[in-house]
């Protein structure tokens, strides 16, 4: 699955909903990494949270 920064994902297990902020992740010796994603959200203390999830883990909200 392609994503693209600002796109809203979800996990496939459910969860509240998330923004792609990064894209292929950006590694420290300048390759990319394309399994993984970078979402950010907001918790249900409305705090801005984020992390890395496997691309398999997530699918595209409309």
């Amino acid at each position: 699955m392609d994503f693209k920064i600002g796109d809203v994902v979800i996990l496939k297990s459910g969860g509240p909903k998330m923004t792609v902020s990064e894209y292929p992740i950006k590694m420290i010796d300048g390759s990319e990494n394309h399994a993984q994603v970078q979402c950010k959200w907001f918790s249900d203390n409305n705090h801005l949270t984020h992390s890395f999830f496997h691309i398999d883990e997530l699918e595209k909200q409309n």
